[in-house]
């Protein structure tokens, strides 16, 4: 599953959007289409835009297509802010960062991108009260 969480500048939830990630997409293509392979996450390499074997095209279809919709999530949250970010994190990040990097450097706004796969962990660290915090948890 895909999640898309808007923060508001207060640090208060102010919407989101759900939808099919990268392996439930492949799951729901192999099981609905009898002569599309099984895909697994670590099968995906860097997106070809124009693949010519089918597991590439599965893997280049889905992911440059989740890229768009985050990119278009990130759009309509600039128009609301124009000086918010794009924090990517969980299991889809690693293979949207590089297509989402090209898409807003066209625009310029690269710098806006962050990929920080240890987020939540880093938001329960510094949830947690100081003196409770053991050494190598300090962030």
């Amino acid at each position: 599953m895909l999640s898309l969480t808007r923060v508001d500048r207060e640090g208060a939830f102010a919407g989101g959007r759900l939808l099919a990630g990268v392996a439930l997409q492949w799951r729901a293509m192999a099981e609905g289409t009898a002569s599309l392979p099984a895909l697994e996450q670590a099968e995906l390499e860097a997106p070809d835009p124009w693949p010519t074997a089918t597991a590439a095209a599965m893997g280049s279809g889905v992911v440059l297509g989740l890229a768009a919709a985050v990119a278009e999530a990130f759009e309509a949250a600039l128009a609301l802010d124009p000086h918010c970010r794009l924090l990517l994190t969980g299991g889809d990040g690693p293979a949207l960062e590089g297509p989402l990097r090209q898409r807003l450097a066209i625009e310029g706004l690269e710098g806006r991108l962050a990929h920080r796969p240890a987020l939540a962990l880093e938001g329960l660290a510094a949830l947690a009260p100081v003196q409770a915090r053991p050494r190598s948890a300090r962030i």
